[in-house]
Order: structure tokens, then sequence, then C-alpha cells
């Protein structure tokens, strides 16, 4: 009779001791780094019995975006500045329409009460201006009259001069010449008469003389009066007459000049008060608009949830909330078209994606991708590529939107968190590359203070020895005399690395590389895995591609991994024909 015992457990055998194609990496089944490394060789023995396999997949990281998001942003012309008297806290489910942000309404009260009095004052201000314009169009009529008045006599007093004033100045020098010439000849006349009457009469001597004498001074004074006449009339006919013709007409030219101008005077200031007048009708106007935006502005002084869904506090960068997110709290102040919280609904979502130059080959619309949630690593999703930017969106990356169906994740996939996204690798099996940058993971996102805090005592006592020997080191560059030293080589490599392993995207093994930098960038050092040391043989830095191939001296082989440096961290990846991929990383401690 036999008996029964209840199934239990059975211990995976090691890696070296599977004889199946496929198996699953822990990190419990690997003891040492040399294990992981020799997988390449393990999988290199078994692809002599096996067809080869596609290239593995590539994966990019995206995040959980919603397409009808909301942005709430302070809008306004006559507010420079909005401050925050009440905010939902960040993560409250809201409804469509619900109240989210409440802003002090203080200064804009105030604001709207001034603008009251002005625009009161404005009107009083236009009344006046429209009485006084209406003045001013009744006083240049005035002044065009008077100006056509003056204009016509200037004219009349001209024509006249030459129909009548001028024929009677003729006419009158003329008259004076020939009444000079008449009262000569009378007293002369007067005088022949009187010698001849005295010759006739018996009067006294004494008389004679006395009346003859006074006849020949008549004489002498017409004769002198004809004289002057004759000067006179010549003079007039030469000169006067001539001169008074022009003046005449330039009295006449300068009255139409002066008509002109008094007339563009005129039309100038009609034109330069009608600017004015539509001016003030233009600035009272402004202040009504003013006042009717500040009543507006003032209604939205309290933020509405447009969609029902999550409040956010701030704006999203590309569906995903930033690292460091400003709390929003009462009294603090917003600005002109600041993002005070985003609505983010839980459906529909689709998944938001930054591609990489070097992964856009596999990237098309139309294809067919995996999708694996961090918050639920074990549900996958499938999707497909709705669009790729024609065009990167900045430096290197291309933007690219995945949509896919929730199916049975519909209500527990959350907006903004973070997924993994596989695309089939597009190039054949034999031309798989060898090494690629690996995706990274959230678990890889930690801070240098981080990870200082998470080293032991001991660690951390020994990176502060290294740093005060580094600053003994600076210091010493200096001579005697004061005068720095030309300053050293750039060293990127030298100093303590500490890393990870990863296979079948489970960290299997941890290991420490202390290396150093020759001048002719040749590196020295040695690897460190779970108490076994591997010698760093030889090994070479490239400056311009900013890699580092180090040659690995192991049992079971020599192996010249490529690693990327950048920002202080390094990256491996070994890929096999098999589509098995090893990944290492380490930071610089």
């Amino acid at each position: 009779m036999s008996t029964t015992t209840p199934d239990r457990p059975q211990p995976r055998p090691c890696l070296q001791s599977i004889p199946c194609r496929r198996w699953r990496l822990h990190p419990g089944k690997c003891s040492s780094f040399l294990s992981i490394l020799s997988l390449h060789f393990v999988l290199l023995a078994l692809a002599v019995a096996q067809d080869p396999k596609p290239a593995p997949p590539v994966s990019i990281n995206g995040v959980f975006e919603s397409p009808k998001a909301a942005e709430l942003k302070v809008k306004g012309e006559q507010i420079k500045s909005w401050v925050i008297e009440k905010i939902v806290p960040h993560g409250t489910t809201v409804e469509a329409q619900q109240n989210v942000v409440w802003f002090k309404t203080d200064a804009i009260d105030k604001q709207i009460r001034d603008t009251e009095i002005e625009l009161k004052l404005a009107a009083l201000a236009d009344q006046e201006a429209n009485f006084k314009y209406e003045q001013f169009l009744q006083t240049q009529k005035l002044d065009r009259a008077a100006v056509d008045r003056a204009r016509q006599k200037a004219r009349d007093d001209y024509d006249h001069y030459l129909k009548v004033d001028r024929d009677y100045q003729l006419k009158s020098a003329n008259f004076n010449l020939k009444f000079s010439e008449y009262a000569l000849e009378n007293v002369q006349e007067e005088l022949n008469q009187l010698e001849k009457m005295y010759r006739q009469d018996e009067l006294t001597e004494e008389s004679e003389e006395i009346v003859l004498k006074r006849a020949q001074r008549d004489v002498e004074s017409a004769q002198f009066r004809l004289e002057g006449a004759l000067n006179q009339h010549a003079r007039n006919i030469k000169e006067t007459l001539p001169r008074n013709e022009v003046e005449q007409a330039e009295r006449f030219k300068r009255a139409e000049m002066a008509y002109e101008a008094a007339m563009l005077d005129l039309e100038l200031a009609r034109k330069r008060r009608d600017l004015e007048q539509k001016k003030q009708q233009l600035k009272f106007k402004e202040q009504q608009e003013n006042l009717d935006k500040l009543r507006s502005e003032r209604k939205n002084m309290v933020l509405r949830a447009p969609v029902a869904g999550v409040v956010l506090h701030g704006a999203l960068n590309r569906g995903a909330q930033p690292e460091r997110q400003s709390p929003l709290e009462p009294g603090k102040t917003l600005t002109a078209d600041q993002v005070a919280a985003t609505v983010v609904p839980n459906k529909p979502l689709h998944i938001r994606l930054s591609v990489n130059e070097a992964e856009l080959r596999h990237v098309q619309p139309g294809t067919k991708v995996n999708i694996v949630p961090n918050i639920l690593p074990r549900d996958t999703l499938t999707g497909t590529v709705h669009s790729i930017s024609p065009v990167p969106y900045s430096g290197t990356k291309f933007d690219c939107v995945v949509k896919f169906r929730p199916g049975k994740l519909a209500g527990k996939l959350i907006p903004t968190t973070g997924c993994r996204v596989e695309f089939p690798n597009s190039d054949p099996p034999s031309d798989a590359p060898l090494t690629a940058e690996p995706q990274k993971r959230p678990a890889d996102d930690k801070t240098t203070a981080e990870s200082a805090a998470d080293k032991p005592a001991a660690e951390q006592a020994e990176q502060a020895n290294a740093n005060e020997e580094q600053a003994q080191a600076e210091a010493a560059a200096t001579d005697q005399s004061g005068e720095a030293q030309p300053p050293q080589r750039d060293d990127p490599i030298s100093g303590r690395w500490v890393g990870t392993v990863t296979a079948f995207s489970q960290q299997v093994a941890t290991f420490e590389m202390t290396l150093t930098l020759g001048d002719d960038d040749s590196i020295s050092g040695s690897m460190n895995s779970e108490g076994e040391t591997i010698p760093v043989q030889s090994g070479k830095y490239r400056r311009s591609e900013s890699t580092v191939v180090i040659k690995l001296d192991t049992p079971l082989g020599t192996l010249e991994p490529e690693f990327k440096l950048a920002d202080g961290v390094v990256t491996a990846t070994l890929t096999v024909e098999q589509g098995v991929t090893i990944e290492l990383r380490a930071e610089k401690q």
C-alpha cells in the first residue's frame, strides 16, 4: 500500500542545469554576477539546436493620458494677479460644473467701484465736449462769414479802383492842372486890365502903385502854383497812379491769401475738433467696455470644472504630473494664463509616448503593441499606434499616441500613471543589435539625496573621505606663489560604481566596480558581485562617443560590454539571438 504525499512546490533547477528551451530567472536563483554573465554563452550553446527567434521587442515608457482633460486657467485683461481664497484638495473627484477654485474678490470689487465713478465722470466730460463742439461749429460759421465779407470787400475795393478811382484820380490831376492854368490866366488878365486902366485914368500914383503891386504878386503866385501843378500832374501820371494801381492789386492779392489761410485754418480746426470728439467718444466707449469686462471677470472669480474627473493642481506635461509640483493653497498668487488646476476624467484614456529617433523605425501608425501598466504589472493590454509626429517635438524625441481598449481594467487605470509599451522589433533576427540603450524604469528614478540616504553609514563615511581627498587634491593644484596650475583633464570614469543586473525585467544581481582612467584613456580596476571579484584586464574610454568599453576576464571567457555614459550613469545591454537581454546599470558614487 502506497501512501501519497500532498503536492508541494519543487525547487527550481540552477540555470546551468536547465535543458529546456524556456525558463524564468529569479533573483534568488542566480548566486552571482558570473551566473548572469554566463547566460549569454549558455544561450549560444542552445542556439545550435534551436531555430532563430525574433529580435526582442522594443520597450518604451508611456503615460496614460486623458484626451478630455480640461485646464482651469485664470484669464482676464483687467486683473493682473489672482489670490486663491479656496481650492479643493489635490486628487479630489468632482462633477461637471462643480466649483474648484475660488479667488479673493476685494481687489476687483474696488476696481469696479473706481471704474464706475470714472465712467460717470467721463459721461459728464463727454456731455461738456458735445456742447462745446456745437458751439465750435456755430463759431466756425460766423468766422467763415467774416472771412467771406473781408474777401468780398477787398474784391469790391479793387474793382472800384479799376473802374472809378483810377480814372477819377487821373481826371482830378488834369483838372487841377487846368484850374491852375485858369487861375494864372485870370490874374494875368486882371493885371493887364489894371495896367490899361491905370494908364487911362488919372489916379494918383500912390494908388496905382499899390494896386499894380498886388496884381503882380497874384500873377507870381499863380505862376508858382501852376508850376507846382505841372510838377504834381506829371508825378501823378508817371508815379502816383501806377503805384496806386500796384498797391491796390497787392492789397487784393493779400486779401485773397488771407481768405485762403483763414479757410484752411477753419477746416483744420474743424477736423481737429472732429478727431478730438471722436477720441473722446472712443475713450468713453472703452471705459464702458472695461467696466463690462470687469463685471464679466468678476463672475469668473470662481473656476468650475467643465467635465467630471479628478482635480490635479497645476498643469500636466504631456499627460504626466511634474516631479516637483508647487502646492496651491489659500493665499497663493497666480498670474494671467497660469493653470490653476487640471480636471482629468478617468475615461477615455490613451497613451502618450516620447519616441527617440533611434526607436522611430519600430513605431508606425497601425502597429500593434503590448501595454504593461506600472500599477498593474501582471495585467497586459493590447493597443494600436494611432499617430506619430512627422517631426520631433523636442530635440530627438517624436510624439506618439497609442489607443487601446481597457477591457477588464476599465475603471482601474489611473490617468497620469506610467506604463511600458512593447513594440515589435522591426529588425531581422540576424541584424538584432548587440547593444541598446535600456529604457529608464521608475525604480531607477532616484535622486542623489535618496541614494545617499540608502547607503550604510560606513559607505557615507567613505564617500565623505573621498570628497575630502578630492578637495585636498584641488588645493594642491595651486603652487606656493598662489597661482593656479593648469586645469586637470576631465575624468568622469575614475571612482567607485554601484549597479544592478537585470534579466527578463527582473533584478538578478548587484555589483560594484572600482575603475581608474589612465592618461591614454585606458581603464583598469575590478568588478565585484556577491563576493566574487572579476578583474578589469583592460578597457578604453571613447570621449567623443561617451562610451566605456570594459574587458572582463571571466572563467567563461573574455567579455567586452560597451557602457554608455550619461550624467554619471553607465548602462549596457547584452542581447543574444534568442531575444534575451541582460541589462547592466551603474551609478558613480
